[in-house]
């Protein structure tokens, strides 16, 4: 589902930033705070979504 998601993004042109990391995955963790300037999207004025998942108890 994410892959259509993100082409129905690709296909209207839109404007998103779409971003998952795992905790399990610190060096792409580290890249993305390094290189994402957080501080501007939190400020963003326009409409957003936000989820953050929980441990799938495993």
């Amino acid at each position: 589902m994410p892959e259509k998601i993100a082409l129905d993004i690709v296909n209207y042109s839109a404007d998103y930033l779409l971003l998952a990391v795992k905790g399990n995955q610190p060096k792409l963790d580290n890249t993305v705070e390094r290189n994402v300037p957080m501080n501007k999207i939190a400020v963003y004025d326009g409409d957003s979504y936000t989820a953050q998942e929980e441990s799938h108890g495993r």
